[in-house]
Protein backbone atom coordinates (compact mmCIF):
# COMPACT_ATOMS: atom_id res chain seq x y z
CA UNK A 1 0.00 0.00 0.00
CA UNK A 2 1.60 3.69 -0.90
CA UNK A 3 1.79 6.08 1.22
CA UNK A 4 -0.44 8.96 0.75
CA UNK A 5 -0.44 12.12 2.97
CA UNK A 6 -3.22 13.16 4.53
CA UNK A 7 -4.93 16.58 3.54
CA UNK A 8 -2.70 16.63 0.62
CA UNK A 9 -4.74 19.55 -1.14
CA UNK A 10 -5.72 21.62 2.04
CA UNK A 11 -3.20 24.65 3.51
CA UNK A 12 -1.58 24.00 6.46
CA UNK A 13 -4.65 25.47 8.23
CA UNK A 14 -6.88 23.92 7.19
CA UNK A 15 -5.36 20.71 7.72
CA UNK A 16 -4.92 22.01 11.11
CA UNK A 17 -8.46 23.07 11.92
CA UNK A 18 -9.65 19.88 10.78
CA UNK A 19 -7.06 18.02 13.33
CA UNK A 20 -8.32 20.27 15.57
CA UNK A 21 -11.71 19.19 15.54
CA UNK A 22 -10.56 15.60 15.80
CA UNK A 23 -8.51 16.66 18.89
CA UNK A 24 -12.07 18.62 20.06
CA UNK A 25 -13.96 15.16 20.04
CA UNK A 26 -11.31 12.96 21.10
CA UNK A 27 -10.78 15.03 24.42
CA UNK A 28 -14.77 15.62 24.85
CA UNK A 29 -13.93 13.99 28.20
CA UNK A 30 -11.63 16.62 29.59
CA UNK A 31 -8.87 13.83 29.26
CA UNK A 32 -6.53 13.23 26.78
CA UNK A 33 -4.75 9.60 27.29
CA UNK A 34 -1.59 9.00 25.85
CA UNK A 35 -2.43 7.12 23.30
CA UNK A 36 -5.18 9.55 22.13
CA UNK A 37 -2.06 11.73 22.25
CA UNK A 38 -0.16 9.84 20.07
CA UNK A 39 -2.88 8.83 17.48
CA UNK A 40 -3.04 12.78 17.22
CA UNK A 41 0.43 13.28 16.56
CA UNK A 42 0.82 10.74 13.85
CA UNK A 43 -2.40 12.63 11.84
CA UNK A 44 -0.74 15.29 12.50
CA UNK A 45 2.32 13.99 10.99
CA UNK A 46 0.66 12.15 8.21
CA UNK A 47 -0.91 15.09 7.21
CA UNK A 48 2.61 16.85 6.63
CA UNK A 49 2.01 19.10 9.39
CA UNK A 50 5.85 20.55 10.86
CA UNK A 51 6.89 22.80 13.87
CA UNK A 52 4.38 23.96 15.78
CA UNK A 53 1.74 23.35 14.35
CA UNK A 54 1.08 19.78 15.85
CA UNK A 55 1.89 21.02 19.17
CA UNK A 56 -1.31 23.55 19.50
CA UNK A 57 -3.83 20.63 18.39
Amino acid sequence: MADTQLLQNYSDQEKAAYLSVIASLASADREASAAEVEFLQQLAHQAGLSGALPNRL
